[in-house]
Parts: C-alpha cells; sequence; structure tokens
C-alpha cells in the first residue's frame, strides 16, 4: 500500500492524510451500496484497520519530534490517535459479537488494543505534564485514567497474541507497555501518581516505573529478535533507542545506579547504527536518536522527510542550558517559590515540594523543571 510505503520513510502526516482521504471515499461507496446490511462487517473491518494506521503514524510522527510539545497540531494529532484507536477496538468487538467463529479476528483486536494502548501513553503523558490544550483536555479524563486504560489494552493485546502464537505481535505490545510505564513515569515528575501504588512514595514509584519500563524493553528485544531480526529491525532499531532513552532519563532522575549513563549512550549508538543503516541519515528517527544523544543535527541536516520540518526550530522553545553552578544557586529559589506557589496546572508545586532535596542534588532535573524540555520520544 502506498500509505505504508511513505510511513516507513517518515511521511506519516501525508501518510495520514491518505489514508483519511480512503475512509471518506470508501464512506461514499457504502452508502451507495445496492447490500448495504451484506458489506457492513467488510467495512467495519476496512476501517479498523485504517483508523490503526492512521493512529500509528500520528504517534510515530510525535515520537519522531523528541521533545514533548504543546503545539497545537501535535494535540490535536495524539487526541485524533487515540480516538481513532479506541473506535477502532470497538469496532473489532461489534465484528466479534457478528462472527465470534473467525479466529482472525482475534490477532486483529490485539493488533487495535495495541495501536490504542500506545496512543493512550502519549495522551496521558501530555495530560500528565501540563501541555494538553484545554479544548482536548476537557474531553479526557484524568492522567491516571488515561495511563490505566492504555495498560489494560496493552496488556490485553500481549495475552491474545501470545494466545495465538504471534511472537512479533507480542513482542511489540511488551515494548509499547514499556514506553506507556516510562512515560507515566516522566508524567509523573510533575505531580500525577499515574500506575503508582496508592501510598507509594512518589520518587520510588518514578523510579520503580522507569526501572521496570527498562527490564520490559530488555524483555521486548530478545522476543523481537527471536521472532527474526531482519522481519522487525526497525521496530528493534526504536526499542534500543527507547532503552537508552530510558537509561538517560534514570540518569536524571533516578538515583540507584552509577553507570546509567554510559548505558544510554551505549544503547543509543547502536540505535544510531542499526537506524542509519536501514533508514539513512536523514529520515526522521535517525535524526530524532541523534537529537537524543546530543548531536544537535537539526540545523545542519537536509530536510528532506516533511515540508514543514524546517520550521522546528522556530516552532519549539528555545534550548536553556543554565551553567550547573547556577543551576545549584537557582534549586533553593525554585523550592522555596514552589512551597508558596498555587497549584494551577499539573501539580507543578506539589511534584516540587516532593521532590525535595532532591532538587539540591540533581541539578538536572532542576534544568528539565525550569526548562519544560522531558525527553519523550
Amino acid at each position: 500500500m502506498v500509505a505504508q510505503r511513505m510511513g516507513q520513510a517518515g511521511y506519516w502526516t501525508q501518510a495520514s492524510e491518505l489514508l483519511v482521504q480512503m475512509l471518506q471515499k470508501h464512506e461514499s461507496l457504502q452508502d451507495r451500496a445496492a447490500d448495504p446490511g451484506h458489506q457492513s462487517s467488510e467495512r467495519l473491518r476496512f476501517m479498523v484497520d485504517v483508523q490503526c494506521m492512521i493512529s500509528t503514524f500520528l504517534v510515530d510522527e510525535a515520537y519522531a519530534s523528541t521533545f514533548v510539545s504543546g503545539d497545537g497540531n501535535e494535540n490535536r494529532n495524539l487526541f485524533l490517535a487515540g480516538t481513532l484507536a479506541k473506535s477502532a477496538v470497538e469496532m473489532v468487538g461489534d465484528l466479534r459479537e457478528r462472527h465470534p467463529e473467525d479466529s482472525e479476528l482475534v490477532p486483529t483486536l490485539a493488533h487495535a488494543l495495541h495501536a490504542m494502548g500506545r496512543a493512550y501513553g502519549l495522551v496521558g503523558q501530555h495530560v500528565g505534564l501540563g501541555v494538553m490544550s484545554h479544548r482536548y483536555a476537557i474531553k479526557l479524563p484524568s492522567c491516571e485514567q488515561i495511563f490505566l486504560e492504555g495498560k489494560e489494552a496493552l496488556s490485553a493485546s500481549i495475552r491474545l497474541a501470545d494466545q495465538t502464537g504471534r511472537l512479533h505481535l507480542a513482542a511489540r505490545a511488551r515494548a509499547s507497555l514499556a514506553e506507556l510505564m516510562y512515560c507515566a513515569a516522566s508524567a509523573n515528575t510533575r505531580g500525577p501518581r499515574a500506575l503508582m501504588e496508592p501510598n507509594q512514595d512518589l520518587v520510588q514509584g518514578v523510579e520503580s516505573l522507569t526501572r521496570t519500563a527498562i527490564a520490559n524493553s530488555l524483555h521486548a528485544l530478545q522476543m523481537l529478535k527471536a521472532a527474526g531480526e531482519e522481519e522487525n529491525a526497525r521496530i528493534i532499531a526504536r526499542v534500543m533507542k527507547d532503552i537508552g532513552k530510558m537509561y538517560n532519563f534514570a540518569s536524571i532522575f533516578v538515583f540507584r545506579l552509577h553507570d546509567d549513563s554510559e548505558q544510554s549512550r551505549r544503547w543509543l549508538q547502536e540505535a544510531l547504527e542499526l537506524q542509519t543503516r536501514l533508514d539513512g541519515l536523514t529520515h526522521k528517527n535517525t535524526r530524532n536518536v541523534r537529537r537524543l544523544m546530543g548531536l544537535e543535527d537539526a540545523d545542519d541536516m537536509p530536510e528532506e522527510n516533511d515540508e514543514h520540518e524546517a520550521n522546528d526550530a522556530q516552532d519549539s522553545e528555545p534550548d536553556i542550558e543554565p551553567d550547573p553552578d547556577e543551576l545549584e544557586a537557582h534549586a533553593d529559589t525554585v523550592m522555596s517559590a514552589a512551597e508558596n506557589a498555587r497549584v494551577e496546572e499539573g501539580g507543578g508545586a506539589q511534584a516540587l515540594r516532593a521532590a525535595g532535596g532532591i532538587l539540591r542534588r540533581i541539578p538536572a532535573l532542576v534544568q528539565a523543571v525550569l526548562t519544560g524540555r522531558i525527553l519523550r520520544r
């Protein structure tokens, strides 16, 4: 399919627009069908596949941008990604009621649940970090509920994939579950308590989620390699990138191990080498890994994937990199302000109070709070 080739090349927005046109055309043909009752099931199957694909492309587009953004287009796309994937899950439910004997609907449901869980990870993160625009946030449940529903969807996807012996589907869903846990951990740094025990300490909860995300990613990577390294090469590159990103997060927000930074560099380097071999230096996914590694390629690499990406530097927040000594000096001021602040959005003051003396010990955490640049992708 043309849209799949476009998505593989990194033209996710254009591919999504093409698929929306296909949906509209199919809707028009269905309206004129001589036997709509006979074709309704086929139409539902078609819509499930297309909606899952659109959701996946929109999520891929968001991940390739490296940093969480409050950009209106990204908010809209992620809201749409979650809505379409959930609709696809409901459609498969309708199909299973009509055709309980159709065993092929089981992997179809696993695929739809995967798309839903993957989208909910980013939607929950946007809500938890307070960057989801009001027009969409009011239509959504709490950050905690979004992450819980996403986790349930991905866990169900894994079970269904296991039941049907589809190792690659189970591996991909497990990798997405790990990413959802990472998104929850990052969102919790601003106050929410997504996927945490009721009385769990906030810092311990962030650490536990991060370590569990890394463990699940490593497990998923082994499964993907067992299912076929060549067939799953792009997913393997993505999981390697995610592991490197998670270790980077752990080196800033988690304080148990001392080799997190080195582990991050090692995994990101492996991801970069594989991603470059697969898609070249100018692919959005390659450039994403380069940004995660601090290679700052946004200004000096050719813009071949997206005509809109030339405006990224203007549309995004400027990089603020205070001197570590200055950050240390700012810590007491930030903590004092947090104690007196009114919590207007996202529980920011609550999160800072909960972090306590951690801000004084970890300048990089202060920088993340001051700049709002949370690594997501």
